[in-house]
């Protein structure tokens, strides 16, 4: 999605590099010394590799749902 859009934007690049960049900047974000990016023991991970817009906001919709139906 990234790639798209840069490529949109007349910006060159590569695959390779746009995921270069954004595996550095996620490894910089967990590991600063001030509030690191963590995931919470209750939050829940959604591999978006092989799934539409449609799809991941679907199975988000489901699970916020199944969070609220049990309050």
């Amino acid at each position: 999605m990234i790639l798209i859009q840069l490529t949109q934007n007349g910006i060159k690049t590569h695959y390779e590099t746009v995921l270069a960049d954004l595996q550095e900047r996620d490894n910089r974000d967990m590991n600063r010394t001030v509030a690191p990016l963590k995931a919470t023991p209750d939050s829940i991970t959604i591999d978006t590799s092989h799934m539409t817009a449609q799809q991941v906001l679907q199975t988000a919709i489901g699970h916020a749902n199944g969070v609220f139906d049990r309050s």
